[in-house]
């Protein structure tokens, strides 16, 4: 009995696994392509009950996994890991951690601003739908800073590819902005543009402190 509730168990695996690979091209191109429709999506889904929600596109957290933390896990890497364990160097428990807490920064950052500015009380209940819908917005921008990282050779070529980076992470976040705030097109992308010249004020001011004597 024990082995067929694990031969069942490994079945179910194995169909989630095929399942997350099969629906995540078609979710990465409604991200890319029509996002004010995956942040309609993650609306819609929110009024289902829990077990039925995200059956059409990849879940926001698995998308978020797959391809923000381990694509940019994986360029974290040091030769020696990666001559060792190969690609399964990703799965490391410190690494995969540091991948994480870096790829959710820009995630964390836009949650927190448009709370603020709709002034409501940071709560978890209330901040779980935004999070679902910065998993979607900021993962392609996040996979787009990886390939900055590991494709650049020359400064010149990192910084101006960086700047790409941002101006892609700005121009989807201004449509989260134009649903969520209700604001027109100007306003928007000032209100995408501020939470990151605010993060990068602060992690200068933090740099400057830790280097003072």
């Amino acid at each position: 009995m024990s082995q067929f509730k694990i031969l069942q168990a490994l079945e179910d695996l194995i169909f989630e696994i095929m399942a997350w690979i099969m629906l995540l091209p078609k979710t990465l191109f409604q991200v890319i392509f029509t996002p004010v429709k995956i942040i309609d999506y993650v609306r819609s889904e929110w009024e289902k009950k829990p077990e039925e929600r995200f059956d059409q596109f990849l879940s926001p957290i698995f998308f978020w996994i797959m391809v923000a933390v381990l694509p940019l896990t994986y360029t974290l890497l040091t030769e020696k890991e990666l001559q060792q364990d190969g690609i399964f160097a990703v799965f490391s428990e410190n690494k995969l951690l540091l991948g994480a807490c870096i790829a959710a920064l820009p995630l964390l950052v836009y949650v927190t601003w448009i709370e603020l500015i709709n002034n409501r009380p940071i709560r978890k209940s209330a901040l779980r739908q935004m999070f679902y819908v910065q998993c979607y917005i900021t993962s392609p921008a996040v996979l787009f800073v990886t390939f900055v990282f590991r494709l650049t050779t020359t400064l010149s070529m990192f910084q101006w590819y960086l700047l790409a980076s941002i101006v892609f992470l700005v121009f989807y976040e201004t449509f989260v902005m134009k649903v969520e705030l209700k604001k027109n097109g100007f306003q928007s992308v000032g209100h995408a543009t501020l939470p990151l010249i605010v993060t990068a004020l602060l992690i200068g001011l933090i740099v400057v402190i830790m280097s003072m004597p």
